[in-house]
């Protein structure tokens, strides 16, 4: 086959995948309240639907990688697509919210999988002077998914089904497992070991800390079960603590932490994943309490993400003439005002008021994730650069998660305390509370920015992610 035309089969077999992961993590919290009257489903498993696909991401990404660089990233890669595509079509056979949400996580296990291989099956098929466009091609097809993933959520659940949001994956999966039998090249296998224990340690740390928080309102904080699971997320850290000083090449390299370009990179990242996630409510809120249908809902909600398609190129831009501090600065003031005002406006149904909330929460985050990304990246050597970029994407996703379990639980809490209070009032106040906590997440990473951020210029190449 002639050489340009692989390499253009190549791209669109990568454009696939991250698309399908993209449009997938974004796509299922407009038909949410479709799925609850459906399935009978309480909030904290609504919750759980969402949350379950985004702790499956956080835990595995990493391990995503090394396993590419052990056994060979196209092997890796199709385990992965195969996974997705099984899972997607379990998720849309699912009868209970059980069954949805333990298919929900499998599904984010074969994301996880997917995400580092394919950046490093992008690297290997493309020459260093394409690799860059290459990127740029890839990210902006994933932007578009990205920016009408609610609006196309809300289409299919309200003209088609709740399952087609997940079927609709499993002749795409299998489409791009085509491609990928045909035109993607075996990789080379570093045969780097994997650090098990760190592993296991890490894996057992988090999922346990996650479950204790999203599942204290039901269980009961002082709870056996509860305080068990406490403990245990408590001694698994220590044991990866350990694990993390022994081992030659740890799972996820905490020393990083030292340098402090990463380390606000980090506190910036993890902040805005954490109030990012609060779009779940919003979603909610308009179809519950303000009584929209899931495609006006999704179509409004879509205010808020459509600025990745327009604003990335020129927060680039901004942060290569001003440096990354500048926009970060920026969009987190933005971010932090548009919470406080969707606080204000929101509840009280004012729409146009509610759409300009949107668009500038919207607007700040991709200035923020933009320039703090690459920030975060810029001062380390190559080999620093893929611990980094490992670590940066669980957080990533960990602040996600840690966003819903914890403005899920305070949610939880305000609206069964508030029985004396009409439904839409309880819930009003609800949303406007969870609004003012994501605002200040965000306002304290404000400060980490202003007091501790000292990054150095940028280069223009550097300004790319392939991860929102």
């Amino acid at each position: 086959m002639e050489k340009g035309k692989r390499k253009r089969w190549i791209l669109a077999t990568l454009i696939i995948a991250n698309a399908m992961i993209f449009l997938d993590a974004l796509i299922l919290p407009v038909a949410l309240p479709t799925i609850q009257r459906m399935l009978g489903s309480s909030t904290v498993q609504l919750q759980w639907m969402v949350n379950s696909y985004l702790l499956a991401l956080g835990l595995f990404v990493a391990v995503g990688g090394k396993l590419g660089d052990h056994f060979g990233h196209r092997k890796v890669f199709i385990l992965g697509m195969l996974i997705f595509g099984l899972f997607s079509a379990f998720c849309g056979l699912s009868v209970t919210s059980t069954e949805l949400i333990v298919n929900r996580f499998f599904q984010g296990v074969g994301s996880a999988l997917m995400i580092p291989t394919s950046l490093a099956l992008l690297c290997e098929s493309f020459p260093e002077n394409y690799r860059v466009k290459a990127l740029g091609i890839v990210g902006s097809v994933c932007a578009i998914f990205i920016a009408l993933a609610p609006l196309i959520g809300g289409f299919i659940t309200e003209y088609f089904s709740w399952h087609y949001i997940f079927f609709i994956n499993v002749p795409v999966a299998a489409y791009g497992l085509l491609l990928t039998f045909t035109h993607l090249s075996k990789s080379r296998r570093s045969g780097e070991k994997l650090d098990l224990l760190g592993f296991v340690t890490f894996v057992i740390a988090l999922f346990c800390l996650t479950v204790a928080i999203m599942q204290g309102r039901v269980w009961g904080w002082d709870s056996l079960p509860i305080l068990f699971l406490f403990s245990l997320s408590a001694l698994a850290f220590l044991a990866y603590w350990f694990s993390f000083k022994r081992a030659k090449r740890p799972f996820l390299d905490f020393t990083l932490f030292k340098k402090a370009p990463f380390f606000c990179a980090a506190v910036i990242i993890f902040a805005a994943s954490f109030a990012k996630i609060i779009t779940f409510f919003w979603v909610i809120f308009f179809q519950d309490v303000r009584g929209m249908t899931p495609f006006h809902s999704g179509a409004l909600t879509t205010i808020a993400t459509l600025p990745i398609v327009f604003l990335t190129p020129y927060a680039g831009r901004l942060a290569t003439k001003y440096g990354p501090k500048v926009p970060i600065v920026i969009g987190q003031s933005i971010m932090a005002g548009a919470l406080v005002w969707l606080a204000f406006w929101m509840p009280v149904g004012k729409l146009v008021l509610t759409a300009l909330g949107l668009l500038a929460f919207g607007f700040g985050l991709i200035l923020v994730m933009n320039a703090a990304n690459s920030s975060g990246l810029s001062e380390l050597p190559k080999d620093g650069k893929r611990k980094a970029n490992s670590l940066l994407s669980t957080l990533r996703h960990m602040g996600a998660v840690f966003g819903l379990a914890i403005l899920g639980s305070i949610f939880v809490n305000l609206s069964e305390n508030l029985e004396a209070m009409a439904f839409k009032e309880s819930y009003g106040f609800s949303i406007s509370i969870i609004n003012f906590v994501a605002a200040f997440v965000v306002i304290l990473s404000l400060a980490t920015t202003l007091i501790l951020f000292k990054p150095k210029p940028q280069k223009k190449k550097e300004l790319f992610s392939l991860e929102p």
